[in-house]
This record gives structure tokens, sequence and C-alpha cells, in this order.
């Protein structure tokens, strides 16, 4: 039974891209994991963990919304 967990800054993703996030790990895990055997959905588990960014620290700089869009172009 994986266990897959994610790590991220609070606010950085909204609802929809958690869920697009969770349910394609899981698609990956069942692929790569399972063999492909769709029977092997239920036994993934993905969580997700928002952190406040004052928890997090990158080149010296607290994360932020801002500076990730920036990041991200």
């Amino acid at each position: 039974m994986p266990f897959v967990n994610v790590r991220t800054v609070k606010g950085l993703l909204d609802a929809q891209q958690k869920e697009q996030l969770q349910k394609r790990l899981t698609d990956l895990m069942v692929e790569i994991e399972g063999r492909g055997n769709a029977q092997f959905r239920p036994y993934v588990w993905v969580l997700i963990e928002e952190l406040d960014a004052s928890n997090w620290m990158l080149g010296g700089l607290h994360p932020t919304a801002a500076n990730a869009a920036n990041i991200q172009g």
C-alpha cells in the first residue's frame, strides 16, 4: 500500500490543483507500482501537507505565492 506525501507552502495550490495532483500521482503509482492493474488504485494514498511559508526557506528567502509565480514565469 503506497503512501505518497507531498509537502508544499500553504496557499500555493488551489483546491483544483491539489485534486489534479492527487489524481495524477495516483495514476502514476498505479502505472508503475501497480503495473497498470486498475485494482491497485484503492490502495494508493496521496497526502498533501500545506505548511506555513515561515517553515520553509529557499535561497535565504521564505517562499510566497508572489515569488513562486516569479520562479514559474
